[in-house]
């Protein structure tokens, strides 16, 4: 298992394993595979967790906003998982004094996982008919 730089071959081999890719596609207009990519070409860091089993998450950060996706591997291989998300927001903490990130409410899991890094999950709001969730991360 190893934490490497986001690919477009780690994309490609990514996308097909998301459970959200309709959710990704509708919010951002374009396919899954080319909305990853566009984030990754606009972050200053980049991060895929890779297993036996293929790419389990991937994320990176552009100015200080924070974003991720995980797929149903990461529930196999949760110690590298946790492990490894906890060492990348090191690193983008280094890089920035604030991260944030909005998280729909509808991922209870990703909030939980957000305050366990230490962000700070603020109440609900309503954006384009969603109940979003800022979770935020202050050195």
């Amino acid at each position: 298992m190893m934490v490497v730089p986001i690919t477009r071959a780690i994309v490609a081999e990514f996308v097909p394993t998301m459970a959200n890719r309709e959710e990704l596609e509708t919010l951002t207009g374009m396919d899954a595979v080319g909305a990853i990519i566009d984030a990754a070409e606009r972050s200053a860091h980049t991060f895929a967790g890779v297993t036996m089993d293929g790419p389990a998450f991937l994320g990176g950060v552009a100015d200080g906003r924070v974003w991720m996706l995980a797929n149903p591997t990461v529930a196999r291989h949760r110690k590298f998982y946790l492990r490894a998300t906890r060492e990348q927001v090191t690193i983008m903490r280094g890089m920035f004094p604030r991260l944030h990130c909005w998280v729909a409410a509808t991922y209870p899991k990703s909030l939980r996982w957000l305050e366990w890094l230490g962000f700070t999950v603020g109440p609900g709001c309503n954006v384009d008919g969603r109940v979003v969730h800022l979770a935020e991360l202050k050195s």
